[in-house]
């Protein structure tokens, strides 16, 4: 799930979407009115593994922040990187 700091960073978060659709991976921008606060709960509720936060940092570099399910972050991650990490970790899974 993509998280925008801010109206403005959706654009970017689009961009990168783009490029993991591309690849094969489900992913989708949480553009609601919800605070940012929320948008993380509501994503953490879902379990869902990778949370993609953009702000105004982010943009300029061509990069997101990480967050994962657990809690931890990783910021400034270059959009290439992030696909790549993304789709390592999908193609990686266990399939049942």
């Amino acid at each position: 799930v993509g998280i925008p700091i801010g109206d403005a960073h959706v654009p970017h978060l689009e961009k990168l979407a783009g490029m993991l659709a591309e690849r094969g991976i489900r992913v989708e921008v949480d553009a609601s009115a919800d605070r940012m606060q929320k948008k993380i709960r509501n994503a953490q509720k879902q379990k869902i593994p990778f949370m993609l936060l953009a702000g105004d940092d982010d943009v300029a570099k061509d990069a997101v922040s990480f967050r994962y399910r657990g809690g931890e972050q990783k910021n400034g991650v270059p959009l290439d990187e992030a696909v790549e990490e993304i789709v390592e970790a999908v193609q990686g899974r266990v399939q049942i």
